[in-house]
């Protein structure tokens, strides 16, 4: 089962709420696939959600424990929308969210269905009520044809689409006197102050009392029960009471001449008047340090580090730059107070070496930005975010290939959406369009597009990049910009040709080619001869012409100096890749030889696979000895794990082809047939369409017919379809343990589980159950419990249960007689050896 990481950790103790948690449990049936928590703003329904998913995943999980069948087989997923401001990107954010890759021409929503169309699996979409059309239309789309998903949805409204089931959630229970308190409101109270070291009810009965006419007034609404008990840190109860009520007796009056908040009912203005006073005690009379920080942290989407937040938000010095500072006070000063107070939340990352990431709520964020937009005379800090994110764009750029790839790479992947932001503010502020291309250009030369498994989004991101800059430019100024305009359709047409979008590649040589009949230099750039090799090698098949114009780009980028070190890298990867597909063997070993000795003398981990992988290429097509080919498979494995560990999802889809290649060329056929049915899950789970890639096309459909042709058609086509429906773990597990009959593989299409299959193919190799505990390191009991567990799920009920034992042998024999003659050949071997 598949739990998605992306759960928020718990923070304190979840206090109510065990009624509507219990319901939700059994909420979904057939006709009501849809649950929408709703609710006002700061009632909870965040961790409301985050607690039922956590309670069915873990669920799920004692129930696979026990060998029983989950109800989510395919997971919990937790999609976040609240960064979410188009209804366009509402497909890419689900996408995102349930680790799909958007690598291939297909629509989001297609990839989507393609994805769910045989899964279970239930699905969080936090924050939608911004977006409630765009998420009910996505909905409506998905639900017909994907009978196993069930959603749960977050929003201030609900959808409105069949299927649905609403439930509304209240406040939490308030106390009915002045003098009763126990009730949810009260207990949530009671639990936060004493967290922050003031026992309510160690303070007298007065105290109490006043605890409970607070609860009241705060509705039950459990954020402003939250904020109100961090002001207990210097207040009294009684204290904290009367200022909240001073607040909203001037939000009243505020009301009545403000038309647009006309409309707000006493639980909103509630709600306004907790976060008004929590900000104004944000701080102190003679310095507005904290609420000016809360202000411009808004400007972030998805979160930020110290050092994010000191270029963007803090005070420019003389010479205008950041200094680190607001007023007087350090930017990291003014962080940790707002951390202590709960504006922000800390997030520790162990594979960041312990360095604290940080976010915000959305209400809170919310409340932030409408602060700072009230101020005069501050400079614009959504153009200080854009232009923060592409300094650094261009810097990592600049720096790629190197030892310091992965933290790069990490660093990019956990701020996507703040470049994303970035991007769009670049493009659509007047005068900044060539910024916002650029920009695009430097992602695109980092390769953050085919790290992150969005070929897709970066090619979206290139043509409406170019589409503002077009847009903005006069014929004057347009031909200042060719150069620009040249690199951007050389980008497109190589994030078209790595989807395996021909048409889209050659649109965009067709356009590079137009540019260059006005400015014919273009023709002799190096992005131009790149972009040309790449069309050869991957659409024409022409390996010598791509050879021949990659080494001329490689060269082009080498003259360029060290700023273009990454791209004259890849040139020299693609050179190597074309090389080994080549008919020409020598000059395959020496090109991917020089590519692999380029990537260890820059210690770049990254690239040290893919130029790895270019070399088993050759050693697969060249060599093609015995040795030679278990290196390969040994290499092919080695790249794969790394690959997966690193988290490059273009790169592992890759490497899954290549290992199915070279088992194919081992003549272990049905081990190739298993890796050829989950190189194609993987390519569909993450997006990838590789058929369209020349070489790889070719190189698929030689592995394909060779164990095709040795197994038969129906035993390739049974063991491909294991191969399309095996897990990750399980896949994984087969490249660590490489035997082709492993018990998990079989599982797939039986009733049985994995240790279940294990027992019932003994039994098939005639082992008593004595001999199965041995071999499995197993109980005896253990094992009785396990066969009896094989006859009830095969349905063997025989009037004598004798009977059932050689039933289970021919069944076993019939359903996985390799790896039952694999068992039997071994304990003969055994025998053998003990004789």
């Amino acid at each position: 089962m598949r739990v998605t990481s992306t759960f928020p950790a718990e923070e304190n103790r979840f206090v109510g709420r065990v009624e509507i948690l219990d319901r939700l449990a059994d909420s979904w049936s057939e006709t009501c696939r849809v649950v929408t928590l709703a609710g006002a703003p700061g009632i909870g329904k965040t961790r409301l959600a985050v607690g039922c998913a956590r309670r069915a995943a873990a669920a799920d999980e004692q129930t696979l424990r026990e060998d029983g069948e989950a109800l989510y087989p395919d997971g919990v997923w937790l999609a976040q929308l609240a960064d979410v401001k188009a209804a366009q990107d509402v497909d890419v954010a689900v996408a995102r969210a349930l680790a799909l890759g958007l690598q291939s021409p297909q629509p989001p929503r297609e990839v989507l269905l393609a994805h769910l169309r045989e899964r279970r699996l239930l699905l969080v979409l936090d924050n939608c009520e911004h977006l409630v059309g765009a998420v009910a239309e996505l909905l409506m789309a998905l639900l017909p044809h994907a009978p196993g998903l069930r959603v749960l949805v977050t929003s201030v409204s609900w959808l409105g689409i069949r299927s649905e089931r609403i439930e509304v959630v209240e406040p939490l229970t308030i106390p009915s006197t002045d003098d009763h308190d126990s009730s949810e409101a009260m207990e949530l109270l009671l639990d936060r102050a004493a967290a922050n070291h003031y026992d309510i009810r160690g303070a007298g009965r007065e105290e109490i009392r006043e605890a409970v006419a607070l609860c009241r007034v705060l509705d039950g609404i459990p954020l402003a029960i939250e904020l109100i008990a961090l002001q207990l840190t210097d207040l009294t109860v009684a204290q904290a009471r009367r200022l909240l009520e001073n607040m909203m007796a001037q939000l009243q009056l505020d009301l009545l001449s403000a038309d647009n908040r006309a409309g707000w009912t006493p639980r909103q203005q509630c709600m306004d008047s907790v976060l008004h006073l929590h900000y104004q005690r944000c701080g102190s009379p003679d310095s507005q340090g904290e609420q000016r920080l809360w202000e411009r942290l808004s400007v972030f989407t998805g979160g930020w580090d110290l050092a994010d937040a000191e270029a963007v938000c803090s005070d420019l010095d003389k010479h205008g730059r950041p200094s680190g500072r607001i007023g007087d006070e350090p930017v990291r000063v003014l962080l940790n107070r707002l951390v202590r107070q709960s504006v922000i939340i800390v997030d520790r990352d162990p594979r960041r070496q312990q360095q604290a990431r940080y976010r915000q709520l959305e209400i809170l964020r919310v409340f932030g930005a409408g602060r700072l937009a009230l101020r005069t005379g501050e400079e614009d800090f959504r153009l200080r975010h854009a232009h923060y994110f592409q300094a650094r764009s261009r810097q990592a750029a600049e720096q790629w290939l190197g030892k310091n790839e992965l933290v790069l790479f990490g660093f990019f992947r956990a701020n996507l959406s703040n470049y994303y932001e970035a991007i769009t503010t670049l493009q659509t502020t007047p005068g900044l369009q060539p910024a916002a291309v650029e920009m695009v250009l430097h992602l695109g030369d980092m390769r953050l597009w085919w790290w992150v498994g969005e070929l897709r989004q970066g090619r979206e991101f290139i043509r409406t990049t170019v589409s503002h800059l077009e847009q903005a430019l006069s014929p004057a100024e347009r031909a200042g910009m060719l150069e620009l305009l040249h690199a951007a359709a050389v980008l497109d047409g190589w994030l078209s040709l790595c989807m395996g979008d021909q048409h889209g590649g050659a649109a965009a040589v067709q356009r590079a080619v137009a540019l260059a009949e006005t400015q014919p230099r273009l023709a002799t750039l190096p992005e131009r001869q790149f972009l040309t090799g790449a069309y050869a090698m991957c659409v024409t098949r022409d390996f010598p012409r791509a050879v021949e114009m990659l080494a001329l780009a490689q060269r082009g980028y080498a003259a360029a100096g060290v700023k273009r070190n990454g791209a004259r890298h890849t040139a020299g990867l693609i050179l190597a890749i074309s090389a080994a597909f080549s008919e020409d063997a020598v000059l395959a070993a020496e090109v991917t030889a020089r590519c692999v000795e380029d990537a260890r003398k820059h210690q770049a981990p990254w690239a040290i696979t893919w130029a790895r992988w270019a070399q088993t290429v050759w050693l697969l097509r060249h060599v093609r000895s015995a040795p030679a080919l278990k290196k390969a498979l040994q290499v092919a494995d080695e790249i794969l794990l790394e690959q997966h560990a690193m988290g490059d999802l273009w790169g592992y889809a890759w490497s899954m082809s290549l290992r199915k290649w070279i088992l194919a060329e081992l003549q272990h056929f049905e081990q190739s047939a298993i890796f050829s049915g989950f190189a194609r899950h993987m390519q569909n789970v993450l997006g990838v369409v590789l058929d369209g890639i020349g070489p790889h096309e070719d190189q698929d459909r030689i592995a394909e017919a060779s164990a095709r042709d040795a197994l038969g058609t129906k035993t390739f086509e049974v063991l491909h379809g294991r191969g399309l429906r095996l897990s990750e773990e399980r896949i994984l597990g087969l490249v660590r343990q490489p035997e082709s009959e492993h018990a998990a593989v079989y599982a797939v299409d039986s009733p049985l589980t994995p240790g279940l299959v294990a027992v019932a193919a003994r039994v098939g190799a005639r082992m008593t159950n004595a001999e199965i505990a041995v071999d499995l390191n197993n109980t005896r009991r253990t094992v009785e419990f396990q066969v009896s567990q094989c006859y009830s799920k095969l349905g063997f009920a025989e009037s004598n249960p004798r009977d059932n034992r050689p039933l289970l042998a021919r069944w076993a024999r019939e359903n996985f007689p390799d790896l039952v003659s694999e068992i039997e050949q071994r304990i003969g071997d055994q025998g053998q050896a003990s004789a």
